[in-house]
C-alpha cells in the first residue's frame, strides 16, 4: 500500500483537532474503564495503522497483545 503523508495547513488542522478531542472525551464516557481510548498512536493490527482515535479493550491489554 502507497501511503503519503498529508501536510496539513493551520486552517484545517485545529477543527481537526477539536473533532479528534472531542471523540476521544465521548468515547472514554461510553467504555468507562473497560476500555483504553488512544488517540494518534499506532495500533498493531495486519499494518500498522495509527488512526486518530481508537479504543482497545482491557481485556487485550492485559493478556499483552
Amino acid at each position: 500500500m502507497d501511503v503519503q503523508a498529508r501536510k496539513w495547513t493551520r486552517a484545517e488542522y485545529s477543527p481537526h483537532a477539536t473533532a479528534i478531542r472531542l471523540v476521544e472525551r465521548t468515547l472514554t464516557e461510553v467504555f468507562g474503564p473497560g476500555g483504553d481510548v488512544r488517540s494518534q498512536m499506532p495500533v498493531a493490527l495486519d499494518d500498522e495503522s495509527e488512526p486518530d482515535v481508537a479504543v482497545v479493550p482491557l481485556t487485550l491489554l492485559r493478556a499483552g497483545r
